[in-house]
């Protein structure tokens, strides 16, 4: 059993969990908000972030408990953040990490897959060109809060996943769900690649 530190933003943590399901046993989690192990605040703060958090992770069979970082000895997953953009999601936290690289999702929740899911990041900073993906008979998600359980819900009865970079396309990379990502100039440099490792994946640019 290992112990690791997991905070970013959410979907930087969804991402994070990639390492702790490759990485063999059962584990103990620990969020954190500070900045000095390389997190962001989460918007409705570390408490409610962690109950918020705790369904979803401890539906995950690889996990053992969740809980607020307290100074507990652990593997600090945050650091990715040091080497963003050098490789893409799964081949950086594969190789600070030293866990394999494979096409599988890496968390799981219940769903039948039957809708196509459009969403639009709220950061304008994160928009692509969205005239080159088919949006026809789907159905668009905005930005309103959404608990993280609701949100993985909605995500893994999916058939077809369309979105910018953004809290719901890391769920729906962690579930393997069919997707396309929309991406800028910029956050490209984290998904290309990907469409090698995961049959599910494509991208525009």
């Amino acid at each position: 059993m290992s112990s690791f530190i997991l905070g970013g933003r959410m979907g930087d943590l969804v991402h994070m969990m990639y390492v702790v399901k490759n990485t063999p046993g059962k584990h103990d989690l620990y969020i954190t908000d500070r900045r000095d192990l390389h997190s962001d605040g989460f918007i409705h703060g570390l408490d409610r972030t962690v109950a918020e958090l705790e369904p979803v992770l401890m539906f995950q069979p690889y996990v053992n408990s969740v809980q607020a970082y307290n100074g507990e000895e652990a593997v600090n997953l945050n650091l990715w953040r040091r080497k963003a953009y050098t490789d893409s999601w799964t081949v950086l936290l594969s190789k600070m990490f030293d866990v394999p690289v494979n096409g599988e999702a890496w968390m799981q929740w219940p769903g039948v897959r039957e809708n196509k899911i459009l969403h639009r990041s709220l950061h304008t900073a994160r928009h692509g060109d969205w005239s080159k993906v088919d949006q026809s008979g789907g159905i668009e998600i905005g930005n309103e809060f959404f608990s993280l359980a609701v949100l993985f819900s909605i995500i893994a009865t999916c058939s077809e996943f369309i979105g910018e970079q953004s809290l719901p396309l890391a769920i729906a990379c962690a579930l393997d769900a069919p997707r396309t990502a929309v991406l800028n100039h910029v956050d490209k440099f984290a998904y290309i690649g990907e469409e090698k490792i995961f049959n599910n994946f494509r991208y525009v640019l």
